[in-house]
């Protein structure tokens, strides 16, 4: 008899039909929470359109960050003959940087304060931040970790005391075209003011959980495979490619081959980022 239950311990069935229907079912839920989701963010954004971002971080958790330059959206393995046109002046680009970083909770001002200087001091234009653990943000939550630039943002509402994500893009060099919220994910199509130049930027939170990896990555699949423009997919997939990004050697090779196919069949590449090599510790002898 095949019994699958995830972390909630609730049976997804007793046989292959069933538990098709029930995922299906789940499937269709975490949609519906989506867009409800997404809704609640475009009423706040009517009401607050000149208002800023923000978010925190917990010592126990790095930031990833990375330096990006249009042209490195493109040069990544993102070209096509239409973006190659799209060069412009050198002279009037400015390299972006993005910051990555699951904060663990963004519930206290410490925390806050904390993600505020990180800001400022490496000069954020992108920010993704995971596993806010929080529903909703007040304005003053908001604009408590702004600092002195101006964001957009959004966010995918965490499920009771797990998850949520948190994005903000830097207003004055990019313009917000749509926002889109997965089971998984949360991602935002941005126009460069600069050059008009479109593209997507993919913040994720893959679930802890080994029996819903395969549907984490059907669910990004599901987004970015009839996507026009280029992406960036960042954050925490709770996922690795090869032994040695992993401080022990309890491995999931068949999480591993199916996160490897994934990237081999959307011709993914990784961007350099700056930071310590594993981004997460739990402090103990036998560190994971």
């Amino acid at each position: 008899m095949l019994k699958i239950a995830i972390s909630s311990n609730i049976s997804l069935g007793n046989d292959n039909d069933e538990i098709n229907r029930n995922i299906d079912t789940i499937k269709a839920k975490e949609l519906a929470q989506a867009k409800l989701a997404e809704l609640r963010w475009k009423q706040e954004e009517l009401k607050n359109s000149n208002q800023t971002l923000a978010s925190t971080a917990e010592h126990q958790s790095a930031p990833t960050e990375v330096i990006l330059d249009k042209n490195d959206v493109i040069e990544e393995g993102l070209n096509t003959p239409e973006l190659k046109k799209r060069g412009g002046s050198k002279s009037k680009k400015k390299k972006m940087r993005c910051l990555f970083w699951n904060v663990r909770g963004l519930g206290n001002k410490a925390r806050r304060r904390q993600l505020k200087v990180v800001i400022k001091e490496r000069d954020v234009d992108l920010l993704c931040v995971q596993e806010t653990k929080k529903e909703s943000f007040t304005n003053k939550e908001l604009n408590s970790f702004q600092g002195d630039k101006s964001f957009s943002r959004s966010w995918k509402a965490a499920r009771g005391a797990s998850g949520g994500i948190l994005i903000g893009i830097n207003s004055e060099l990019m313009e917000v075209l749509e926002n889109h919220v997965g089971a998984f994910f949360l991602s935002c199509l941005v126009k460069t003011k600069c050059d008009n130049f479109c593209w997507e930027f993919i913040g994720v939170y893959g679930p802890v959980n080994d029996s819903l990896k395969p549907v984490f990555l059907d669910d990004l699949r599901w987004h970015i495979q009839f996507r026009q423009h280029p992406y960036i997919i960042g954050g925490d997939l709770n996922m690795y490619r090869f032994a040695s990004e992993k401080s022990n050697t309890n491995l999931d090779t068949r999480a591993m081959g199916l996160f490897n196919s994934f990237i081999s069949y959307f011709d993914l590449r990784d961007l350099y980022r700056s930071g310590p090599r594993f981004t997460w510790t739990n402090k103990q002898d036998t560190p994971t």
